[in-house]
C-alpha cells in the first residue's frame, strides 16, 4: 500500500511541476456541447445529445499544443415502450494534440484525441433493468476556431457503436491571446 502512495505522490509532483512550468502559456476552456448520434445502432436508439466539457491545452511550441479533456454527454432514449423512460450518459476522458494553421492560439486548428468513454445508461418503468456500465476506448479528430476568448469546434466521437459528431462552443481562460 505504502508503494502505491508513493507512486501517486510522485505522479501529483510530476504533473503539478509540469503544468506549473506551461501555465504562463496554458489555457482552460469551458464548453457547451451539442451531440448528434451518428451510425446505427447509436442513432436508432437515441435522440440528439447535450452536455458540457472541459479542455485544458498546454503550448509545445508556437502552432503545436498537447490536449487534455473531459466531457459530460446525456441522450434521451428514442422509442420507449409507453410508461417508460431513460437516457444514455457518456464521460469522454481524453488526451491528445491541437494544432493552429495561423497563429499560436488563434485562427483555426485541427486537433486529434485518444482516450476512454464510459457510459451509463438509466431506465426507469415497471421492471425496468438498465444494462451495466461500460468503457471503450475511443479516437477523435477535431476542427475548429479559435477568435478572442471564443472556441468554436466540431469533432467526430469514434466509440465503437456509440459514435458521435458533437458541436462544442466555448469560453477560453489564461493563455496568450
Amino acid at each position: 500500500m505504502k508503494q502505491i502512495n508513493a507512486y501517486k505522490k510522485s505522479l501529483m509532483v510530476l504533473a503539478f511541476s509540469f503544468f506549473a512550468v506551461t501555465g504562463a502559456f496554458a489555457q482552460f476552456s469551458i464548453g457547451a456541447e451539442l451531440a448528434l448520434p451518428m451510425g446505427t445502432p447509436f442513432s436508432d436508439g437515441v435522440n440528439m445529445g447535450f452536455g458540457g466539457s472541459a479542455n485544458y491545452q498546454g503550448a509545445i511550441n508556437d502552432n503545436l499544443s498537447w490536449v487534455g479533456y473531459v466531457g459530460y454527454q446525456t441522450y434521451s432514449f428514442k422509442n420507449l415502450p409507453s410508461g417508460y423512460s431513460g437516457s444514455f450518459n457518456m464521460i469522454p476522458i481524453m488526451a491528445g494534440v491541437k494544432y493552429y494553421f495561423t497563429e499560436s492560439g488563434a485562427g483555426f486548428y485541427g486537433e486529434v484525441d485518444l482516450g476512454m468513454f464510459i457510459g451509463s445508461a438509466s431506465l426507469s418503468g415497471p421492471g425496468a433493468v438498465a444494462p451495466p456500465s461500460e468503457s471503450k476506448f475511443g479516437f477523435t479528430p477535431a476542427i475548429g476556431y479559435r477568435v478572442g476568448s471564443f472556441d468554436i469546434g466540431a469533432r467526430y466521437n469514434l466509440i465503437s457503436d456509440a459514435n458521435n459528431l458533437a458541436f462544442r462552443l466555448a469560453y477560453v481562460f489564461g493563455g496568450s491571446k
